[in-house]
């Protein structure tokens, strides 16, 4: 009996080798445009659920590296005119960049060369255009998101005032800001 380790990344090495190709999309010539189109984000939902969960074994040391290696050539290796792997490619990147940036840098650089031409790509979206550069980006910041470096920028205000507040009483810490705190009563 095999390990359930080992069923559960072959099942999603599996998922993964069918991208592009899975067999709901064989009947899709008979379905309205809006169906069709139902269908077709169902299947890119799909699989960008087992992309993001292929990263988070290889965070846990379930999926080795040749067999993530393996998968971003895949998504790499796309023809000019398909570009459903991008989406899939920038989500494995940002949740495995900074360990695969640790493994190998040399690799990383290349993959970011590929990376480069398919922005490059005439007739590319700018909505994939875009992900591939804040994939560039989150890169050049050592693979921390934005979201996480505003965080620590941010600095809190009162929520009447605006005020800056008081990082232990959250009241405004500015001494003229007209609050109940602060008016004189008569």
């Amino acid at each position: 009996m095999l390990p359930f380790s080992e069923v559960l990344v072959g099942k999603c090495r599996s998922e993964f080798e069918l991208m592009g190709k899975e067999p709901e999309r064989e009947n899709m010539g008979d379905l309205s445009a809006e169906d069709r189109d139902h269908k077709l984000k169902k299947l890119r939902q799909r699989t960008l659920g087992n992309v993001e969960f292929i990263g988070e074994l290889f965070k846990k040391k379930m999926v080795d590296l040749e067999t993530l290696e393996g998968l971003l050539n895949k998504l790499l290796d796309t023809s000019p005119e398909d570009h459903d792997s991008i989406h899939p490619l920038v989500k494995l990147l940002e949740s495995t960049g900074k360990p695969l940036e640790t493994a190998s840098k040399e690799k990383m650089d290349d993959y970011f060369v590929r990376i480069q031409e398919l922005a490059a790509q005439p007739g590319l979206s700018s909505r994939y255009k875009f992900m591939l550069l804040d994939l560039k980006d989150l890169r050049a910041k050592d693979w921390v998101p934005r979201y996480v470096q505003a965080a620590h920028t941010h600095t809190p205000t009162h929520p009447r005032t605006h005020a800056p507040t008081h990082p232990r009483t959250r009241t405004p810490s500015h001494p003229h800001t007209n609050t109940h705190r602060n008016v004189e009563r008569a």
